[in-house]
């Protein structure tokens, strides 16, 4: 939740109250106040939120310490986002080639994990959404012909760090 040029509260009216009022209400928080007023539902919510976070003072004014919170907590609460591997796969002349399969795999020590494929398309381009934990990661993106994805590799595989 970004505060847009102004802290909130009590009293006060906008469509920035509304994004606050949304905001708690994902994080689990009851609020009745009129949608864009900010009321004493909507300060107790927001008190009650500071003290859980044990931020000082918990007045129910929203600083921008109180805004990057509730982000925070929005982000934790939805997981983490997707990264993306892309690129494309070019044959000798510089021309895309079309409907390869492109896995990548999380490669640690002795074991190797799938996340992800995608087939390449017209131009040759791939993208390929994944969720991983790890903060360091080693990737290899193999491509392979798509009518016979587990025998022919067509290309050396590529480690990324």
């Amino acid at each position: 939740m970004r505060l847009q040029g102004r802290n909130l509260e009590p009293n006060m009216r906008g469509d920035d109250v509304k994004l606050l009022q949304d905001a708690l209400r994902q994080l689990d928080f009851n609020i009745s106040d009129t949608q864009r007023f900010f009321g004493a539902e909507t300060l107790a919510a927001v008190r009650k939120f500071q003290r859980e976070q044990g931020i000082e003072p918990a007045d129910g004014i929203v600083n921008n310490k109180t805004a990057e919170r509730i982000t925070k907590m929005l982000a934790v609460r939805e997981g983490p986002q997707p990264n993306v591997v892309s690129g494309r796969i070019l044959n000798a002349e510089g021309k895309g080639v079309p409907d390869r399969l492109v896995r990548l795999f999380f490669v640690k020590l002795d074991e190797e994990q799938q996340l992800g494929s995608d087939t390449t398309d017209d131009h040759g381009a791939y993208a390929i959404k994944y969720v991983l934990e790890e903060d360091s990661v080693n990737l290899q993106v193999r491509v392979f012909d798509s009518t016979r994805p587990k025998t022919s590799e067509v290309y050396q595989p590529h480690t990324y760090s």
